[in-house]
Parts: structure tokens; sequence; C-alpha cells
């Protein structure tokens, strides 16, 4: 099946699919479902009844932020060593920095945890 793709007002390209369909509905079940047939579907499925999902109509307006792969690379290392800490018992789960606390070391050592686009 070949690949077809539109654009959403803000000229974002979007894959037509059942993943970008504003009948998608996602159970804990069965995964990715129709919601109109509610028959469960494929990755990359389509039909002709396929409506643009309303998040991503929004796609590409302006105030979206990306997190700095510096920034991501801190905070997974971070975590993993409080997660091993933790399951060592040389800290206790009350000791743990919250994602928020995270950030805010970050900041404080690095600046912005954003690039600029």
């Amino acid at each position: 099946m070949e690949k077809k793709y539109v654009r959403n007002e803000h000229g974002i390209n979007i894959k037509v699919c059942c993943a970008s369909c504003k009948q998608r509905k996602i159970t804990s079940d069965r995964g990715r479902v129709c919601g109109l047939s509610g028959i469960k579907v494929k990755a990359g499925n389509c039909c002709d009844q396929w409506e643009m999902n309303r998040r991503l109509q929004n796609a590409g307006m302006s105030g979206g932020q990306v997190k700095s792969w510096r920034y991501l690379s801190y905070y997974r290392e971070r975590w993993t060593e409080q997660r091993e800490a933790l399951t060592s018992g040389r800290i206790t789960a009350a000791a743990m920095l919250s994602a928020e606390n995270i950030r805010e070391e970050y900041e404080q050592e690095q600046g912005s945890i954003y690039i600029n686009l």
C-alpha cells in the first residue's frame, strides 16, 4: 500500500493512516481500534472514512519547545543513579529527586533545557 500524506493548515505533513485518524481509539486490552467499526487495526492501515485527528490539526502551531539532547541525557543519568541508589539502600524513596528537581538542578548548572530553533 502506498503511503499518503496530507498537509494540515500549518504546513505539517500528516501520514494518512489509522494512527492519525479522528476515529482512532486506544484500548488497554486490544490496542488501536477503529471507533467506527470496533475492529482492531494494524499499523499503517487506513480506510476511506479517514479524518485527521483534532490534535494533529494543531501540529505546527507556534509555542512548542524541544528539549536538548544534553538535558535528556543528563536527566536519564540522574534518574538511573537514583534508582540504583534506592535499590542498593543508599537512599530512601523520600530522598529521590523529582523530575522538577532534576530539571532545576540542570538549569542551575547548564542553563535552559530547551534548544533554540
